[in-house]
């Protein structure tokens, strides 16, 4: 348990990074934009979308685009993740999805209530609860007590349990090559 307990505490001093409040200053129309493109509120793609094509971003762009009028009326993350996922074409998975979902989310002051689970994240649930995953999500009563912590959100979580996936069955020291969030860090999901 002390071992998780670190995980988190290194999170907070080297990952944590709210940048929700730069995507709550722009308008809906931009938001838009820049959450499908992969982009941050600077115009900087964000490094784990990278490997997605141009094509597929500006074409997921433009299907969000015609669902403004339904991303200004959502009330949940729920919601407003099911908009992004039915807009999605070929070459964007649930990552972009999520990642997208969020940052509109931030804009929109929804965030999720649930741990979602994809990619990495999924990986390091797995580890940690020793079983495989198909759920989309959890909930964070589900994880050891430590994730209980008030002060984590849930997308805190879903940074946590991807970033740190590689040492939840590790037992040496934690990884020395995390880095501190500064301002000039390219943070995914509003974290780095």
């Amino acid at each position: 348990m002390q071992r998780i307990i670190d995980i988190i505490s290194n999170f907070k001093e080297n990952h944590r990074c709210d940048k929700s409040h730069e995507w709550a200053n722009l308008e809906l129309k931009q938001v838009i934009e820049k959450a499908a493109l992969a982009k941050d509120c600077n115009g900087k793609m964000y490094s784990h979308q990278k490997r997605l094509k141009k094509v597929a971003l500006n074409s997921f762009k433009d299907k969000l685009l015609m669902k403004q009028s339904e991303l200004e009326n959502v009330k949940t993350f729920e919601e407003l993740l099911q908009i992004v996922e039915n807009s999605k074409v070929s070459g964007i998975g649930e990552l972009a999805c999520y990642d997208t979902a969020l940052w509109i989310g931030f804009n929109r002051k929804i965030y999720p209530t649930k741990i979602y689970l994809h990619a990495g994240t999924r990986i390091g649930a797995e580890k940690l609860l020793k079983r495989k995953m198909k759920e989309k999500f959890i909930d964070r009563g589900m994880l050891p007590y430590p994730f209980h912590d008030k002060d984590l959100k849930d997308h805190e979580i879903e940074a946590i349990l991807c970033i740190y996936k590689d040492e939840f069955d590790n037992n040496s020291d934690l990884k020395t090559f995390r880095k501190k969030c500064d301002n000039n860090m390219n943070c995914g999901n509003g974290i780095c």
